[in-house]
């Protein structure tokens, strides 16, 4: 072999070890899966999909957040938890403020209840029906709000019976509540001060405010409420509205209350123990035919008692699944026949029994009944 023959030689092997590093050995095929086909069609289909959904404009993309439109909750006319009250307005207050008088209009106690969600379990009792709104001015609604009971005055653990609240308020910033007795709202008391607004009962023709800085307004009430913003909102009252009859005369608080033509003026007399002493009655005995002529005949009397000083007789009466306390008004012509009615659910009755309460217009020697749930207590205090 020559030196040509051992080249070529040479060349070959190279070539054959160059050809082995650039193309591997061939492996047979491994046919795919079934379910390597099937994910290859569901990738051809999302991506179909997102370019359907796409679209061409912005905002149409599903993971857009921005809002498309702005939704408003609609109050509810009666809240869930408020404990509404059947009970009338009593006649006092009747007397003293004509807007109780008139026929409550379709939104008044819907549109007030719809602010009332968190007095659940402050007060007891709404009486619904007296609801009535004073003034609709600025956004707010002012309304008075008549109650069963409360805890207002000095002394939060006791409760006012028959209580009068002033409520001012929206459904974008909540309300505010002023409250008081018949008496308070009288005298001037149950009022805001910045800027000076309250309720005036019928007698007031004008409302006379001290603000402070010197001055001495003059306003003329309207639906029973007096409010200084219209004149100017910054005014602050420094002491409570004194009250002109339509003569231009001034009422001062500390004389007994006129009273509103039809009322009947009458004062509680200061009644001894004896005579607030509880006798029982059977429940079917015949005295008690007065004292159930103008009930509902759905009330089935559970207990009944003769009361001297109330002139009548007190009755715990089932109507329903509700327990119902009578009681007689003794400032009436007949006393026994027009009373004063509470009822409450028979949880409630289970934990705190009934009560009513009855005041008279100069807020003296008011009556308050209680039956405990053992239905053997019966408590009459006068205050």
């Amino acid at each position: 072999m020559n030196a040509w023959d051992s080249l070529e030689d040479e060349l070959r092997a190279a070539t054959r070890r160059a050809g082995a590093r650039r193309f591997p050995r061939f492996a047979p095929h491994r046919r795919r899966g079934p379910w390597l086909a099937l994910a290859a069609g569901l990738a051809a289909a999302v991506v179909v999909l997102l370019v359907v959904v796409r679209g061409d404009g912005p905002g149409t993309i599903p993971a857009d957040e921005r809002s498309v439109g702005t939704t408003t909750a609609t109050p509810s006319g009666t809240p869930t938890g408020l404990r509404l009250s059947q009970t009338p307005v009593p006649a006092d207050q009747l007397a003293a403020f004509a807007v109780l008088r008139r026929p409550q209009t379709r939104d008044e106690r819907s549109d007030v209840l719809a602010l009332l969600e968190d007095l659940v379990q402050r007060h007891d009792g709404i009486r619904a029906n007296g609801i009535r709104v004073l003034s609709r001015a600025r956004g707010e609604i002012v309304a008075l709000v008549p109650l069963e009971r409360g805890p207002f005055g000095r002394d939060r653990s006791k409760d006012v019976l028959d209580p009068l609240c002033l409520l001012r308020g929206a459904q974008s910033v909540g309300y505010g509540l002023t409250c008081g007795t018949l008496a308070e709202v009288l005298s001037g008391r149950v009022r805001w001060t910045r800027p000076p607004a309250g309720l005036a009962p019928d007698f007031a023709a004008r409302v006379r405010l001290r603000v402070r800085g010197g001055r001495t307004i003059t306003l003329t009430p309207r639906n029973n409420y007096y409010d200084a913003a219209a004149v100017d909102p910054s005014l602050v009252g420094i002491q409570p509205p004194r009250w002109l009859n339509a003569q231009g005369s001034e009422y001062r608080p500390t004389t007994t209350p006129p009273t509103a033509p039809g009322g009947a003026g009458r004062s509680m007399p200061e009644l001894a123990p004896s005579d607030l002493r509880a006798t029982p009655v059977a429940p079917g005995d015949s005295s008690l035919k007065k004292a159930l002529s103008l009930l509902d005949d759905r009330h089935e009397v559970v207990r009944a008692w003769k009361v001297r000083g109330l002139q009548g007789h007190v009755l715990l009466t089932r109507k329903g699944a509700e327990w119902c306390l009578s009681v007689p008004d003794p400032l009436t012509d007949q006393p026994d026949v027009e009373r004063g009615v509470g009822c409450v659910p028979d949880t409630r009755f289970q934990s705190r029994g009934a009560y009513v309460g009855l005041t008279p217009s100069d807020g003296k020697n008011g009556i308050s009944v209680t039956v405990q749930p053992d239905l053997k207590t019966i408590r009459i205090r006068q205050r």
